[in-house]
């Protein structure tokens, strides 16, 4: 059992990878963070409940003249090959500036904002000879957010749940409409 009381859970300036264990997060900020090089997950079973991100990689801040080069730029990845992952996250589920890969794992997001959030590429895919991939997604604002491609490839299940924040729910009408994205790519 990890408690971050005041900042992330585990946190690695370089690559983070996990190769198997029982790992059980509590963070403030995110439960695991790859700041330079992302984050890979082999197998294990995470729990992870988040102030912010559940799992983060890399950095990005904008400057604040939106016509200038971001002030930080740290592409990297989320890859997850294998194991049980439960992320509750206050912010992003996953967030990577860079690209999410999900294979041959069941990963379930509960997520104020969205599942999964990336820079880059999200792909979903079941290994050959190893178990499918099984994504379960519930978020408010959008399940999957990616600025490029989204494939999801054989042997991928996922399941997506856009719901209402109760500050919607409250602030509606007997006729009240909620469209919102399941997937923007």
């Amino acid at each position: 059992n990890v408690t971050g009381k005041n900042k992330s859970a585990i946190v690695n300036t370089k690559k983070l990878t996990v190769n198997g264990g029982v790992l059980n997060l509590t963070a403030v900020n995110h439960g695991l963070y790859g700041e330079d090089y992302g984050v890979e997950i082999n197998g294990g079973a995470i729990t992870i409940n988040a102030g912010k991100n559940g799992i983060k990689s890399g950095d990005y801040e904008k400057a604040e003249n939106k016509n200038d080069p971001p002030v930080k730029d740290i592409v990297s990845p989320v890859k997850i090959t294998g194991g049980r992952i439960d992320i509750t996250s206050k912010a992003d589920a996953i967030k990577a500036n860079g690209d999410v890969s999900i294979a041959s794992a069941g990963v379930s997001m509960v997520s104020d904002t969205n599942g999964i959030d990336a820079r880059g590429n999200v792909t979903l895919e079941g290994v050959d000879g190893m178990a499918d991939a099984i994504i379960d997604i519930s978020s408010i604002k959008r399940g999957i957010n990616c600025n490029g491609d989204f494939k999801i490839l054989d042997g991928a299940n996922l399941k997506i749940d856009v719901r209402v924040s109760a500050e919607e729910a409250d602030n509606s009408s007997d006729e009240f409409n909620y469209n919102k994205d399941c997937i923007k790519a």
